[in-house]
């Protein structure tokens, strides 16, 4: 598909999540280790760099999320990218303490699925919280698509375009065939075909191109993976 003519721009850091990266920097010193939640959609998108960094020398466990939306290759090409970041794993018989972690990640990461943890391991609930000034546009439009930030930061058909631009150079043959639509159209045509299919029509036979993508990438169907980046 042929790029997006215009760019807007993106500005996103709630008040609360600046409160929370205070909340975050006073309970540290608590923990023992910290467990940094990743969407396995969007590893690196979703990756916390600026709580990386407050969490320092405490050990960390990387935990992927959402396995089961994401392409199970990409996933296999992360879990190789980050062990071949210097992480060293150790295997442990010994009879240990409750161990005290830190649960950290962006929102909508599924961080409450962690307290199902075992005695063995405590655990301290953080907000979900992005960084200020840090995400790249790609990484913030992933995010968007994801629901890990709010999606009107940025123009809805533009978000479409953006989705149906990543699909078409991911996974052509996968999308002309979902879609049925020829993966070299630009994403503006392609998104108004997409609605017309659909019959996703507003008064005056005018496509509504807001609202196609959206649905189909929101679907959690586990037989069409398109929603790995």
């Amino acid at each position: 598909m042929e790029p997006i003519e215009k760019e807007p721009a993106i500005n996103y850091f709630p008040g609360h999540m600046n409160k929370a990266l205070y909340q975050i920097k006073d309970t540290v010193h608590n923990a023992d280790a910290a467990i940094l939640i990743l969407d396995s959609r969007a590893p690196l998108a979703s990756f916390p760099y600026g709580l990386e960094k407050i969490i320092g020398d405490k050990p960390k466990v990387i935990l992927l999320s959402k396995r089961d939306l994401a392409d199970p290759i990409k996933t296999k090409e992360f879990i190789e990218y980050f062990n071949n970041k210097d992480n060293k794993f150790i295997k442990l018989n010994l009879p240990l303490p409750p161990v005290k972690c830190l649960v950290l990640g962006i929102p909508n990461t599924r961080k409450t699925t962690m307290f199902r943890a075992t005695p063995r391991i405590w655990l301290y609930d953080t907000p979900g919280i992005l960084e200020p000034n840090v995400h790249d546009r790609d990484s913030m439009i992933k995010l968007a698509l994801l629901g890990s930030v709010k999606d009107d930061i940025l123009p809805h058909d533009y978000l479409a375009k953006k989705l149906l631009e990543m699909l078409s150079k991911l996974y052509p043959d996968a999308f002309e065939k979902r879609y049925g639509i020829p993966q070299s159209l630009n994403p503006t045509q392609a998104l108004i075909d997409l609605a017309d299919k659909r019959g996703f029509i507003l008064s005056k036979d005018r496509p509504d191109i807001d609202r196609p993508p959206f649905g189909t990438f929101r679907n959690k169907s586990k037989a069409h993976r398109y929603e790995a980046f």
